[in-house]
């Protein structure tokens, strides 16, 4: 290790701490599949047939409550995969703050993070073909230039980033959501206008469209919680008072409840901001100050 190391790049390299980020990382795309099912069956289906019935001009009732048979079908699927999402996004949670208490060498808390759990099975069934983990081929988790820090600075610097980084990307999601339900809306009026239909056709229009919209408002409304979690986390980051380890345990215990409460944004995102969002917490390392933008 290099006399001015603090250890933190090394051992987030070492093989049972990819391990841990390779389980996390895969339970994150269980949990993105699931959600994917969520999405075609309780909104892409009912919005296909929403606008093929916008377009209907007979009576046939088995056609006329397709919309109201999707509505109980995709009812029925969240409450059928909401609690497994919810185990695995804790699980993933529990896995990455083990991470982080490993990389960091931060003792573990048990007023704080409650009673440890030995993760070994999870983290071994999760992490199989390790060898070919994408954190054994990319760049650093945690930027270098914390290794250089002295242990509480560069602990501080890394908890900063994980706060910096997912902030940056609910807020691309949170505005892509709200443009997504603005081009629903727009696109609604605009056919309803183009048919020269009543305000009650444009009204029943809508209601077939609903799924879509009230899907995509729910995920804003999650995404707005997130952020004011992140946003109560900045407070932390912007003192300039001497942080103790007692400290950076605090700020470890609320992004570990941000994390298990957190949505899972799709992966698009994330790969489509990847270097611009390196490339900021590299800035942000070498400066020493915090944001929460990317």
């Amino acid at each position: 290790m290099n006399a001015t190391s603090n250890g933190i790049q090394a051992r987030q390299h070492e093989t049972a701490n990819v391990a841990k980020l390779t389980a996390a990382d895969r339970l994150y795309r269980e949990i993105k599949r699931l959600k994917l099912l969520q999405f075609l069956l309780a909104v892409v289906l009912p919005l296909l047939f929403a606008i093929v019935l916008l377009s209907y001009q007979g009576s046939n009732l088995l056609l006329l409550s397709i919309p109201n048979i999707l509505s109980i079908l995709s009812i029925v699927l969240s409450v059928l995969c909401k609690p497994a999402i919810d185990e695995k996004n804790t699980l993933s949670a529990d896995i990455k703050q083990d991470f982080d208490v490993s990389v960091y060498e931060m003792p573990w808390n048990e007023d704080l993070f409650g009673e440890r759990r030995d993760l070994t099975g999870e983290i071994a069934e999760k992490s199989a073909g390790v060898e070919n983990s994408p954190y054994l081929r990319e760049k650093d988790w945690y930027e270098k230039e914390a290794d250089a820090m002295p242990i509480l600075d560069g602990i501080f610097a890394c908890q900063r980033e994980n706060c910096s980084w997912d902030s940056a990307m609910r807020r691309r999601y949170r505005n892509l959501c709200a443009a997504g339900i603005g081009a629903l809306i727009v696109t609604v009026v605009a056919v309803e206008i183009y048919k020269n239909e009543s305000a009650a056709a444009l009204l029943a229009g809508f209601v077939f469209v609903s799924s879509a919209p009230t899907w995509l408002l729910n995920i804003v409304d999650s995404l707005n919680e997130d952020l004011k979690r992140l946003d109560k986390m900045k407070a932390s980051f912007q003192s300039t008072d001497t942080r103790t380890m007692k400290d950076l345990q605090k700020i470890q215990k609320a992004i570990y409840e941000h994390r298990k409460r957190a949505v899972v944004p799709p992966q698009f995102i994330y790969k489509m901001f990847k270097d611009s969002d390196e490339k900021t917490a590299k800035h942000m390392m070498k400066m020493g100050s915090g944001g929460d933008e990317k």
